[in-house]
Formats: C-alpha cells, structure tokens, sequence
C-alpha cells in the first residue's frame, strides 16, 4: 500500500498551495459590497493581495477586481477603493520602480 499524502516538494502541490492562497483570504477582508453602483459589472477577480498595516501589525485580505461600472467606467477594485487610469498609471510607475530596484539587486526577493 502507497501512501496518498501530497509531496509538499511536488511543483503542483506548491502551485496548488500558492493559488489558494489567492481564493481564500488568510485574513479579516477590507472590502465594499457596492451594491448601490447601477450596472456594475465584475469582469474578472484576481484573488486577494494581503497588506501588513503597520498600525495594528496585522494583516489584511483584499480582493482585487477588473471592473466596469454606468457611473465609474473601467477601474481596477482593490477592496474599498477604485483605482481609475490615472491611478492605475501611478501605480505602474511604482511597480516598474519597485522591478528595476529589484532586479537590479540580486538577493533581493518579494
């Protein structure tokens, strides 16, 4: 007889681990129902990022959200907030700055 449980080593099994990660939320949800926007529309769910606030030395899990809204158009939901393209420009000025200082750093990880 074999025994059946998962190799944790098993490139399948640390995705599977990583993905679900990303569906359930590890912690207390940030979050806005927005049940009041007329036609919004959910056009894909990415999964959870998860914050450390440095107020409370917690954690957070916030949903993120391609979106399209009567009132809003397109934006990106990152929990409570809407990021509209003069956000989503901003951030990726952060993100390319947060790439380049990293890899051009080697040893330097998430």
């Amino acid at each position: 007889m074999t025994d059946s449980s998962p190799n944790p080593f098993d490139p399948i099994t640390i995705a599977a681990g990583r993905l679900a990660g990303q569906i359930t939320p590890a912690f207390d949800v940030v979050d806005d129902p927005r049940a009041d926007e007329p036609n919004r529309v959910v056009a894909d769910w990415f999964g959870y990022l998860e914050p450390h606030v440095t107020a409370d030395d917690g954690w957070r899990s916030v949903p993120v959200r391609l979106v399209h809204g009567e009132a809003s158009g397109w934006c990106i939901e990152v929990g409570p907030w809407s990021l509209n393209g003069h956000d989503i420009a901003l951030l990726r000025k952060a993100l390319d700055a947060f790439d380049a200082a990293t890899i051009a750093r080697p040893g330097v990880t998430e």
